[in-house]
């Protein structure tokens, strides 16, 4: 399992260089996704700041779930909750406030202020860093838009990702993109080395709230 996915860049990697080795032939010219990364880590930030969002999302190997995670952003309170951990912290331009869940209280509270150059952007680029991972594929040979569809209630699109790359490695990857954000919903990738070691890993959003969905957790 891990020696596959520990192929996956290499094989992003040759796939962007798209000369040598041996491949299968069928991968076919890449399509672009329609928002870049650069794009989508700006509606992220803009979303934040405007609205608020909180993101639910389950990862797994092998088809077993292995973790569940909230993270969450409004009114420049930033929390997170995965598997029973939370956090909580308040971010402005060059600081930002942390807070520990009392369980007795049922609550966050209020630590010391510190001072941290960046500490808005610093902790919106690490709730959402990876929120992007259909960016690696994008425009790479094999990258294939599906459809058009509607997932966890948000307008998305479906792509799918096929390398048989340079006698390594047999990968396939379903994804659905957001598409008012460009952020990956969806992420599921399975595949075989050629010394028949394989298997899968996976990751979906199973909540996308915005807006007057979005309440801060209970604070002092």
């Amino acid at each position: 399992m891990k020696k596959i996915l520990a192929l996956l860049p290499l094989v992003a990697v040759l796939g962007l260089a798209g000369c040598g080795g041996d491949k299968d032939g069928d991968e076919g010219e890449g399509q672009k996704l329609e928002i870049t990364k650069e794009q989508a880590e700006q509606k992220m930030r803009t979303l934040a700041t405007e609205e608020g969002y909180e993101i639910s999302f389950t990862t797994t190997e092998d088809g077993q779930e292995s973790e569940s995670t909230t993270i969450g952003m409004k009114e420049q309170y930033f929390w997170t909750e995965s598997n029973g951990s939370k956090d909580m912290a308040y971010a402005e331009e060059n600081a930002y406030t942390p807070f520990e869940w009392d369980y007795e209280a049922n609550m966050f509270k209020r630590g010391t202020k510190i001072e941290v150059e960046g500490a808005y952007d610093l902790l919106v680029s690490a709730a959402t860093a990876h929120f992007y991972m259909a960016n690696a594929y994008d425009g790479l040979d094999g990258f294939k838009k599906v459809k058009d569809l509607t997932y966890v209630g948000r307008s998305a699109t479906e792509y799918k990702f096929h390398q048989n790359a340079y006698g390594l490695a047999v990968v396939d990857i379903d994804l659905i993109i957001d598409k008012a954000t460009g952020i990956t919903l969806y992420w599921d990738a399975s595949g075989h080395n050629y010394e028949g070691e394989g298997g899968q890993a996976g990751y979906k959003v199973t909540s996308f709230k915005t807006g007057a969905q979005v309440v801060v957790p209970n604070h002092d």
